[in-house]
């Protein structure tokens, strides 16, 4: 197991793509929690003046605190620190999407949607860019482009 991580750490470290895994491990990490919690706890709730207050509203102030602390502070440890931050307020507000996007059914399917696809752009970002990279300069420009560019100049 070891190994792996040696070999995603130097994956990343190449890409300097350090921030973007914090933030999308401690994305997944704290909508894994929030989704447990409800399932553990369903009754309990935050009330203030006889107003429910959903944990999307946590999710929104934490964002908000790591984009303040991320331009008055500078320091590698504390970028790492801020990308923790927002991936767990990003993480929580897509735990409540489905809520918000239906005003009122939190278990709608929708939220099982945007974690996934959140997920999968993260993956792409952290380790295909590349490959992206490659098929966009060789496959598209090469073969179609070229192919365009040539008809134009016999015309």
């Amino acid at each position: 197991m070891q190994w792996v991580l040696s070999i995603i750490k130097e994956e990343l470290d190449k890409r300097r793509k350090e921030i973007p895994f914090i933030v999308f491990v401690s994305l997944f990490i704290s909508f894994a929690a929030a989704r447990t919690f409800v399932l553990l706890f369903p009754n309990i709730n935050l009330i203030w003046r006889g107003y429910h207050i959903h944990h999307f509203f946590l999710g929104i102030f934490i964002i908000i605190l790591s984009g303040g602390l991320t331009l008055h502070y500078h320091g590698k440890h504390f970028t790492r620190l801020c990308a923790v931050l927002y991936g767990i307020g990003l993480g929580i507000i897509i735990d409540e999407i489905g809520l918000l996007i239906t005003l009122g059914n939190y278990w709608e399917r929708i939220t099982y949607d945007v974690i996934t696809y959140v997920v999968l752009i993260f993956l792409n970002y952290l380790f295909f860019f590349d490959f992206w990279e490659t098929l966009e300069r060789d496959v598209i420009y090469k073969r179609f482009i070229k192919k365009i560019l040539n008809k134009i100049k016999r015309k």
